[in-house]
Parts: structure tokens; C-alpha cells; sequence
């Protein structure tokens, strides 16, 4: 808080629950983007509770005409309410705001626990992190959905940013939205596989299945398919696969499925596929965590008698 003497500064300098500190040449502001409406809902998904108050936006104007003279503005804030959807349209007006003051060099948010980058713009860059402990469902790690934190360097003509999840080190700027929406379509990607395959009366097993995979994505991907299963009495051919997509390709892998005749014991484990895919980045590849699905076996038509 200011000392006395600079009481007249202090609407400036704070609101209910927003505010904004001094450091060395730089200034940071911290917004309240959970603000919503005075009265109704306070509810992220939809955008006319997105809406930051007069009073708040009148304290943001005076705040950035008070760090004119600093030479980095850094921004911070929960929501990342610039991709607008159910947050509507109301950053523009924050963003026209930041642009013309001209030396706000980044903004900081979090809430959507995975990272991306949305910069620059106007000379703004746009950050968001993923998570330091909070829910994390790893889909796509490498691609920054993860636990991590930021380590901004700052000089006078520039600032570095570099992430740093557990044992190594991630370039902010790579993980652009694109690469973070489109990494998690393929964690998320379901292959179609043909089915089921069907036992013969003495429990022996072949036919065929097919697997059908399409790139959803605007990269090409490398994918990796293999067959198998924890029961060695299945034999697969071919028992692997490897091929490249290119963006909105899909292909076709027959495979054929054996088993020799004999009972069913608690040694019994079904077919699987098991399909690996590489998201091919601008600057790296991205490796998408792999994916089993167990193949379908019908049961045999005539079920062995039950144990006494």
C-alpha cells in the first residue's frame, strides 16, 4: 500500500480486487476477470457475465497512464478471456486499451490447465499456463499439458520466456493454440477398428479385422500401430505398422488374427491394437501418449461346459 503522503494515489493503485505493483523499470497489473455482474450469475461459459465493470475499466485506464513512464507493463489474470467463445468479445475492449499504451510487452493467465500461446498481438504476447498442482489430465505432456511454472527474463529490449515442467525445458512460444487444440484432438482421436473377429466351434480363431485411421489435424502425424496381446497363443499378421498422414488423410491396415484350437483358461486375454502417433510441429514433433484399444471377440457359439 502507498505511504500517507501518496493516499491520493491509492484508487490508482487498488481496487476490490484488482491492483498493481512497481518493480524496478516494470509495472504489473493484476486484473479481476471473476468479476461478472453485479446481479445474476457468475458463470464463465457465458459471455454476458464475462464483462469487466466501469469501475474496474476506469481504474485501468488511470493505471496505465500512471506506468506510462515504466518501461515493461506485464498483465495478469485467471481467465484467458482473449479466445473469446463463452467469454465473449469484451477483451477487445481491454486489449484496444493495452495496445495504445504501447509498452505492455505480455499477459499472463491460467484457468484452462493446459498451455498456449496467442501472441504476439500488436506487440502484446498472450500466455497461458497450465497448472502447478491443480487437476492436470496429462492428454498430450509435451505439448503442455502439464505441471509447470514460467521463468520471464527481462532485459531493456527484450523478454525470454522459457517453461519448466519437471526435468526439462519447454519453449513457450512453440505451443501455440493450434499446436495445443490440435495435439489434444489426437490424444483424444478414436480409431475404427472392424469387428468383432469370431471364435470357430473348437476355439480356434482366424480372421480378419480392419483399422481405420484418419488425420484430423492441419499437420501431418507419424503413427505407429502394433498387435499383440498378454496371451501368446495369438498370433498377429502383420504385428506392426508405420506410415504418415498428411491433414486429412486416412488409410486402411488389414490385419490378420489367429488362434490355435484349445480351452479357455484363466491364461485367456483378448487381441489389442496399440497405436502410437507423432504430431509433426512447426519446430519439433510432439509425441501423443499411446493409445490400446482391445480388439472385439465374439464368444463361441457353443459355450464349454461350466467347471462342477
Amino acid at each position: 500500500r502507498p505511504a500517507r503522503e501518496h493516499e491520493e494515489n491509492y484508487e490508482m493503485y487498488f481496487g476490490p480486487l484488482w491492483y498493481a505493483f512497481d518493480h524496478k523499470d516494470s509495472m504489473f497489473i493484476v486484473l479481476y476477470t471473476d468479476e461478472g455482474p453485479e446481479e445474476g450469475a457468475k458463470e464463465f461459459g457465458n459471455p454476458a457475465a464475462q464483462r469487466m465493470s466501469p469501475e474496474q475499466f476506469k481504474w485501468l485506464d488511470a493505471t496505465l497512464r500512471r506506468g506510462r513512464r515504466a518501461q515493461h507493463i506485464f498483465i495478469f489474470l485467471h481467465h484467458p478471456r482473449w479466445l473469446e467463445g463463452g467469454y465473449g468479445d469484451d477483451w477487445r475492449r481491454v486489449h484496444a486499451r493495452l495496445a495504445k499504451a504501447g509498452n505492455v510487452r505480455a499477459v499472463f493467465a491460467g484457468h484452462i490447465h493446459r498451455m498456449r500461446y496467442d501472441g504476439p498481438h500488436d506487440g502484446i504476447e498472450y500466455i497461458t499456463l497450465a497448472t502447478v498442482g491443480g487437476g492436470q489430465s496429462a492428454a498430450v505432456p509435451e505439448a503442455g499439458y502439464l505441471h509447470h511454472y514460467d521463468l520471464v527474463t527481462v532485459r531493456d529490449n527484450q523478454i525470454a520466456i522459457a517453461s519448466y515442467p519437471v526435468g526439462e525445458v519447454l519453449d513457450v512460444r512453440a505451443i501455440t493454440g493450434t499446436v495445443s487444440n490440435e495435439t489434444r484432438a489426437l490424444a483424444d482421436l478414436a480409431p475404427v477398428v472392424s469387428g468383432p473377429i469370431r471364435f470357430n466351434p473348437d476355439r480356434s480363431v482366424r480372421d480378419t479385422i480392419n483399422v481405420t485411421l484418419q488425420n484430423p489435424v492441419s499437420r501431418t502425424i507419424d503413427v505407429s500401430l502394433s498387435f499383440g496381446s498378454e496371451d501368446s497363443r495369438w498370433r498377429c499378421v502383420p504385428d506392426h505398422g508405420h506410415f504418415k498422414l498428411a491433414p486429412g488423410e486416412s488409410k486402411q491396415v488389414s490385419v490378420t488374427i489367429a488362434r490355435d484350437a484349445g480351452r479357455m483358461d484363466t491364461g485367456y486375454r483378448p487381441p489389442e491394437v496399440r497405436i502410437g502417433m507423432d504430431y509433426l510441429g512447426p519446430a519439433r514433433r510432439y509425441s501423443i501418449p499411446q493409445k490400446t484399444i482391445v480388439i472385439e471377440v465374439a464368444p463361441p457359439k457353443e459355450a464349454p461346459p461350466s467347471a462342477p
